[in-house]
Parts: structure tokens; C-alpha cells; sequence
């Protein structure tokens, strides 16, 4: 059963969990969890120059169904698809290239740069921000700015 934990760090609240779990060797192990409830990101979809925003308000668990659809409404009604690209991956990808700097930002997301994600072309804009851009069938070009919010 977690027992909660709240503290104050740059004037933003998370909340620490802390749950008491056993290994292989019955030892007793403790393992803390974090969620920081102010923590979010903006992710810029552009296609050609129209662009639409999405909030995402948990990075650490984002609804990816929900954001996926939200991209293939707005190519749809600029008259194209995505078909052939995973969005689908690079999102929680690019998610974790701003949001998981436990090697110190920017060190992470240059990471994910420098790793690249199957048809896109990822570059990394200071300030943490990670771009995302590709070519789609009809020629039209899709570019994806996430950016973090906290």
C-alpha cells in the first residue's frame, strides 16, 4: 500500500509515492515515484505552413490514442495522410528526449537526434525543444514541435 509524500522544490508541487516491494530474495526494497501535476508539453503539428497545437498534460503517461487522432483529423483536413510514418512512436520518443534528462538536459534530447527515428529528421532547437519533420506521399511536408511546459 503506497503512503504519499508532498514536497515543494521551485515552487511546484509533486507528489512522491512510496511503495514497499520485495526482490527475488525477499528483500525489502523501496521504491519512490514521482508526479509532478504541473508538468506538461505543447506539441505543434504543421503541415505546410497550418499548424494546430496539442496540449499534452501528463508527458509521463500521454494518451497517445487521443493524440494520434488529433494529428490525423488535422492532416485529413489539409487533404492528406500519414500513411507509412509512425507517429505513433516517435511521439513518446520525443516525449522522453525533453522530459527524461537524467543525463542533464540537454543531453537527452541531442541523444535522441543523434539516434534519429525512422523517416523524420529530427533536430534539436535550443531551449529543449525537439523538431520532428518529414515528407509525406503527396509531397506535402509534416513537421512536429514538442515543447516543454514546465
Amino acid at each position: 500500500m503506497p503512503f504519499p509524500y508532498v514536497f515543494k522544490e521551485d515552487f511546484r508541487q509533486a507528489e512522491i509515492t512510496a511503495y514497499k516491494v520485495y526482490d527475488f530474495n525477499y528483500n525489502n526494497l523501496t521504491i519512490l515515484t514521482c508526479k509532478n501535476p504541473g508538468g506538461r508539453m505543447v506539441l505543434d503539428v504543421i503541415i505546410n505552413n497550418e499548424s494546430m497545437t496539442i496540449e499534452i498534460t501528463d508527458p509521463f503517461h500521454p494518451d497517445l490514442n487521443a493524440i494520434i487522432s488529433q494529428i490525423e483529423r488535422f492532416a485529413s483536413s489539409k487533404g492528406t495522410d500519414m500513411a507509412g510514418l509512425d507517429v505513433k512512436g516517435l511521439i513518446p520518443k520525443i516525449i522522453r528526449g525533453i522530459a527524461g534528462c537524467e543525463n542533464g538536459c540537454p543531453a537527452d534530447a541531442k541523444n535522441v537526434v543523434s539516434t534519429g527515428y525512422r523517416g523524420f529528421a529530427l533536430e534539436y532547437i535550443e531551449g529543449g525543444i525537439l523538431s520532428a519533420r518529414s515528407t509525406l506521399r503527396d509531397g506535402k511536408i509534416l513537421q512536429m514541435r514538442m515543447f516543454p511546459d514546465f
